[in-house]
């Protein structure tokens, strides 16, 4: 897939430490995975379940809606959130090839995913200055980061914290394999 800035090389995973860049190439220091359409197969019947059950419209943004509540309120609107998520987590099938793909990174060294730049800062690679109060970084660099994911916003975040981004191909999700800010497109992982 084209992408509109230049194409990111990193150095070849290896077990341990000390793996250095080899011309150039930057070393990998982390990938940043979406759950819910990127390591599992996707539950779109989530947010359904959640708007139904919280009274809102299908048009209607659910957390605008729940920091809209009052205290009491948006902490009632906050369980009911985390136990459609819950009973969606226990039924959660991983893509395939996913396995592989976890012992794979985990033989080399790769870290748990969370937060695209809270990782970076966890991991020493950006400062606690490089990211400004509303939490977009205060430059514009490569980071040496891969975030893989199924949706614009995992795309859009990974792009904005500057690193490389993977989608990950799924149905209705095609503009978004033109986007500039996607890197590269893949339909499956494999090992």
């Amino acid at each position: 897939m084209a992408s509109s800035h230049p194409t990111r090389r990193f150095a070849p995973l290896s077990k341990g430490k000390g793996h250095d860049a080899i011309d150039g190439d930057m070393v990998l220091k982390g990938i940043v995975f979406d759950v819910d359409g990127t390591l599992c197969e996707p539950q779109n019947y989530m947010f359904t379940e959640m708007r139904s059950k919280l009274g809102i419209t299908k048009g209607e943004d659910i957390l605008d809606y729940v920091y809209s509540l009052s205290g009491n309120e948006q902490k009632e609107a906050h369980k009911i959130i985390e136990d459609v998520e819950r009973e969606a987590m226990e039924k959660q099938i991983p893509q395939a090839g996913l396995v592989t793909l976890m012992e794979h990174l985990d033989v080399n060294d790769q870290p748990s995913p969370a937060g695209i730049l809270h990782i970076a800062k966890q991991w020493g690679i950006i400062k606690e200055s490089d990211v400004s109060d509303d939490g977009r970084p205060t430059a514009k660099r490569p980071l040496p980061l891969i975030m893989v994911g199924d949706s614009i916003d995992d795309i859009v975040a990974g792009h904005d914290a500057g690193a490389a981004t993977v989608l990950l191909r799924s149905e209705g999700k095609e503009d978004l394999e033109k986007d500039p800010r996607t890197d590269l497109v893949i339909s499956r992982y494999v090992p």
